[in-house]
């Protein structure tokens, strides 16, 4: 399976959780004990496209075309995403070319999010999807990344993944901590689902891991936003200071 996630240094211009969504308005969400939005029972059952990540390093891609998969299942719509459509942002922001090996060298996060904002991903039948907004999620904050999960349905994790986390998804294992296996590279996954352990769709299945794993691994997340969450005013349902986080993003597009 292919890796393929740049994951640039921290930017200061990034929009943190924290700012919308602060230490009183966590502690009053009323977390379930499990939640899933991707109508699985469980994550042996193979329900997700591999969407070329087997063969390319599009893994920023497939993974964004998997987090609209699972808003549009919550909300009972089907969106259906090809390799071909996947490929083509892919190759839209980066230059990739699939006859070209030396092209195939991943995607950098923010660049791919700042797209899905400004220009969306294509699905199958020509349809863009867009992000409203993407804001930083502290991955020391497990609380933060719980809330993230459950209120906004799927979360960009970013990894430094290691060597035992592809032989531990060929034996169909949770991921969990290997000491001493070394780190293969970045890749892009997105967080789905909270039952027995937290769970993240990558390479056409739905895995679980442990807190060891997300504590020595996960270098990034993101919470995101659909454009129908911003289109209110004042503070949503779901606690977010919907009035100042606007106000940042038309000053960000300025920038």
């Amino acid at each position: 399976m292919k890796l393929g996630a740049v994951i640039s240094p921290h930017d200061e211009r990034d929009l943190p959780m924290a700012r919308y969504m602060d230490a009183e308005r966590l502690a009053r969400v009323d977390l379930p004990s499990s939640w899933g939005y991707d109508a699985q029972n469980s994550y042996g059952v193979d329900q997700w496209a591999m969407l070329g990540n087997d063969e390319y390093g599009d893994c920023v891609w497939a993974g964004a075309a998997h987090e609209h998969m699972l808003w549009n299942r919550a909300a009972g719509r089907t969106v259906t995403f090809s390799t071909e459509s996947v490929l083509s942002d892919y190759a839209a922001v980066t230059g990739f070319n699939p006859d070209d090996p030396e092209s195939d060298q991943g995607t950098d996060v923010r660049t791919a999010l700042k797209y899905r904002v400004s220009t969306g991903i294509v699905d199958e039948s020509g349809e863009r999807h867009k992000l409203g907004a993407y804001l930083a999620v502290d991955v020391s904050n497990l609380r933060e990344l719980l809330v993230s999960s459950y209120l906004f349905e799927a979360v960009a994790l970013c990894w430094n993944l290691p060597e035992s986390a592809q032989q531990q998804f060929s034996a169909r294992k949770m991921w969990s901590y290997v000491d001493g296996s070394p780190i293969e590279g970045g890749h892009y996954t997105c967080l789905n689902a909270k039952r027995r352990h937290l769970e993240t769709v990558t390479w056409a299945r739905s895995v679980p891991f442990d807190s060891a794993f997300m504590e020595n691994y996960l270098s990034a997340a993101w919470a995101l936003l659909s454009p129908e969450a911003l289109e209110g005013s004042g503070v949503t349902p779901l606690g977010l200071d919907l009035a100042t986080l606007k106000a940042d993003l038309a000053q960000v597009a300025e920038l």
